[in-house]
Order: structure tokens, then C-alpha cells, then sequence
């Protein structure tokens, strides 16, 4: 919070000290656009990947693409010569960002095509091409063990968990040993850890915490410390030589950060994916997955290639909730529109919910809040497994909605599985 609201402030006097720089020389305009361009692209990409595991994900957000518009406008300063103008154009840009960046949650310009996110395509081609830096300059980690990678190209709120959950039982259904690596985000955790029911979520993060009522589970903030920790444990694992990668695919929206919530383009992304799972298609516009057009009926050239590694999901309560009841939500994770939607679609009566930010570290305060909000509407609170777990050694009443996951084709899943793994 402290880092976002620094940079809010040196964009403010950046404004004022620029422009005044610009009207005393011209010296800035010496400088060739491209240069410009391609060095505080690249400064972009650096800041991304250091703040990254250091910093709340809104936060190295917010700085890497303020430093990108910072970029974007000292090029159009010097090819336009117009620095006022751009300037404002950076302050709004950055004010922006910054609402999207400490929220954490998914924007309504994000749901459809509009002026906003129009506006908003520079800055996402400027981050178009920080990633495909950033995937020229990685080096592959190959694991000493066979892996199924879920991924998702859009921030948050896929059920990439849901996911793992299935994945999970399953292989412990045909007695396979496996390990789950989570992310220790939101944790103080500095490398590589075997997760155990004494951690908590400051410790390893609430989503290895969740995970691990389900399996074994390592907890790291960096990929490149797990390859080295899986050697150390290699012997309660399966063993086998060669590394076999499944790509199972999750995707949202249809425009680029920050015009929408994708990390890369669906074409892309979906020529490297084995099976592509479409949580949610039947509800709100948001949460209808981007493409899915392209796997029905003949209007798109991408229907024959993908329909045959393509499966519709529903996420649905796991539990028996009293239907007669009222109900107040709340929620700290990456698309809590999704929740919302999960219950509604459940019939449960919602006189009200509360977003946090994802990843959220209830405050007393918060937990007060909530209180208040459940004693005035005569409501019970409910949420999320994963803010369940920030939440449960309180004394807050709160019923966790554990959910699952319900696919169509579960066989084509399941094949799959036994192909590249067994």
C-alpha cells in the first residue's frame, strides 16, 4: 500500500517537474523515440519480475505499468511535442491503474468491449511486449519427476484450485503419489517448504493451507526453488526420467491487461494447452470464458482444431446450505463476482456482500465490520474456502461454501491423465 501511494505521489511531481524541465529545454527531444521506448520498456519488464515475489501483485502491477506509461508518454513528448497534454494523459493513466491495482478485483470495463478498455490497448500492448521479453530471457526448470502444469491466462478467479482439487483425488484414487506446488503468496515463507498442518497462512499462504487437506503440498514463492527441493525428496515421489508437462487451460476475457484481465492471447496460449477447461460459461458476461464461441457450431476456424481438447465445468456448493435463510458474502480473491454468481445460481438470498482485495489479511477491523453487516441484515456470513482459512482461528461465525467442480466430459480428463502420466 505504502509503495502504491509513493507512486501515485511521484506521478504527480513527475507531471509538474517534467513539463517544466521540457519548457526550460528541449534536450529531451534529442533523444530518438525508439531508443526511449524500448529502454523504459525494458526498465518496465525488470521492475515487473524484482516486485513481483516481493510486493502484493497489485502493487507490482500498478509500478510496472506506471513506468510503462511513463515510457509510452515520453515518446509521444518527443515525437508530438505536445507535453502538457501528455502528461495528463499519464496522471489519469496512472490514476487508472492505480484503482485497479488496490482493489485486486475484477473492474466492470472488464465484462465487455468499451471506450475505457479501448483506451486502455496501449498500455496493453506495452505489456504484450514486457512478456514476450520476459519469455525470451526465461530458462526452462526441468522437474526430476512427471508434472501436470494448470494454468490460466487471465488474472484470478479461473478455478485453477477447483482444478487441482480434481486432480488431486483423482490420482489419489489410483494410488499415484504426488505433491502440489502452490505459491506461497501472501506468506513470509523466503524458500522452498513441505507444507504441515502446524503452518498457517502467514507461514505458507492460504492456498497451501487449503490444498493440503487434499494431498502433500510444497509452498514457494519462486519456481526455481522447488526443483532442487523436489531432488531432496525425490525418493517418496514417483520415479521416472523423463518429464512429461500436461497443459490444462484456463482462460477469461478477451483483451490484455489492462484493457482486460488476460496475460496473453487465447490462441496462443491454447495451441500449448493438452485440454482446455471452460469453467462457468452459463453465467455473467465476465464469467463466460473468452472463445468459448470457438468451440460451437461452425463460426469460427478455430472449432475444429480445439473442440476436441475442450470441456465445459460448473463450480457448484459442495455442501447443504439452508436455503431459507439470509445470507451476507464476503470475499478476498481474484473474481469474487464469481462467488457471487456460485451462490445466487445455488438459490441462495443475499442481502448483501463485501469485496476484498485478493489475498486479503483480515483486520479486526474487517472482522467487525462483518459483524455489523451479519447483526443489521439478520444475516449469516459466508465465504470462501480459501478466506475460511484466514479466518478460522477468530471468533468470527462464518460458514465456509466449500464448492467442486462438475465437468462435462470428465472421461476426456481422465484419459488424458492415464495417457501422459500412468
Amino acid at each position: 500500500m505504502l509503495a502504491t501511494w509513493i507512486l501515485l505521489i511521484f506521478a504527480g511531481l513527475f507531471e509538474i517537474g517534467f513539463s517544466i524541465s521540457l519548457k526550460l529545454s528541449d534536450g529531451f527531444t534529442k533523444i530518438k523515440p525508439i531508443i526511449a521506448f524500448i529502454g523504459f520498456s525494458i526498465l518496465s519488464f525488470v521492475c515487473l519480475s524484482k516486485t513481483l515475489d516481493k510486493l502484493p501483485l497489485g502493487t507490482a502491477y500498478l509500478i510496472w505499468t506506471g513506468i510503462g506509461s511513463v515510457g509510452t508518454v515520453v515518446v509521444g513528448i518527443m515525437y508530438f511535442n505536445e507535453p502538457y497534454s501528455a502528461m495528463r494523459i499519464f496522471f489519469i493513466t496512472t490514476m487508472i491503474i492505480s484503482m485497479i491495482g488496490l482493489k485486486l478485483i475484477y473492474p466492470k470495463f472488464w465484462q465487455t468491449k468499451n471506450i475505457i478498455a479501448y483506451l486502455l490497448l496501449p498500455l496493453s500492448w506495452l505489456y504484450l511486449f514486457a512478456s514476450y521479453l520476459r519469455r525470451i530471457t526465461a530458462r526452462p526448470i526441468i522437474f526430476p519427476c512427471k508434472v501436470i502444469c494448470v494454468g490460466n491466462i487471465s488474472i484470478g478467479g479461473t478455478g485453477k484450485t477447483q482444478i487441482v482439487i480434481f486432480l488431486a483425488k483423482l490420482l489419489k484414487a489410483v494410488n499415484i503419489d504426488f505433491i502440489i506446488i502452490s505459491k506461497a503468496y501472501g506468506s513470509k515463507l523466503q524458500t522452498a517448504l513441505l507444507v504441515e498442518t502446524h503452518h498457517t497462512v502467514t507461514d505458507v499462504g492460504d492456498e497451501a493451507v487449503m490444498l493440503l487437506k487434499y494431498g502433500r503440498v510444497i509452498a514457494a514463492k519462486k519456481i526455481q526453488d522447488i526443483g532442487s527441493f523436489i531432488e531432496k525428496i525425490k525418493p517418496k515421489m514417483i520415479q521416472c526420467k523423463i518429464l512429461i508437462s500436461i497443459r490444462i487451460l484456463l482462460f477469461g476475457n478477451e483483451f490484455l491487461i489492462p484493457a482486460g484481465p488476460l496475460r496473453q492471447y487465447p490462441k496462443q496460449a491454447i495451441d500449448k494447452a493438452d485440454i482446455v477447461i471452460s469453467v462457468g460459461s452459463n453465467i455473467r458476461p465476465l464469467r463466460k470464458l473468452a472463445y468459448v464461441q470457438g468451440f460451437e457450431g461452425d463460426a469460427s476456424p478455430r472449432t475444429t482444431a480445439y473442440s476436441n481438447k475442450s470441456i465445459q465445468a460448473q463450480i457448484v456448493p459442495s455442501i447443504d446450505i439452508d436455503k431459507t435463510k439470509n445470507y451476507f458474502a464476503f470475499s478476498g480473491i481474484g473474481n469474487p463476482e464469481r462467488f457471487l454468481s456460485t451462490l445466487e445460481n445455488y438459490g441462495l438470498q443475499l442481502v448483501g456482500h463485501k469485496n476484498f482485495p485478493d489475498h486479503h489479511q483480515y483486520s479486526a477491523k474487517d472482522l467487525e465490520y462483518l459483524k455489523e453487516q451479519s447483526k443489521k441484515s439478520n444475516s449469516l456470513l459466508i465465504t470462501t474456502r480459501k478466506d475460511y482459512v484466514r479466518i478460522c482461528d477468530t471468533d468470527l461465525s462464518v460458514i465456509c461454501c466449500d464448492v467442486h467442480l462438475l465437468l462435462d466430459n470428465q472421461q476426456s480428463l481422465v484419459d488424458l491423465i492415464y495417457e501422459k502420466i500412468i
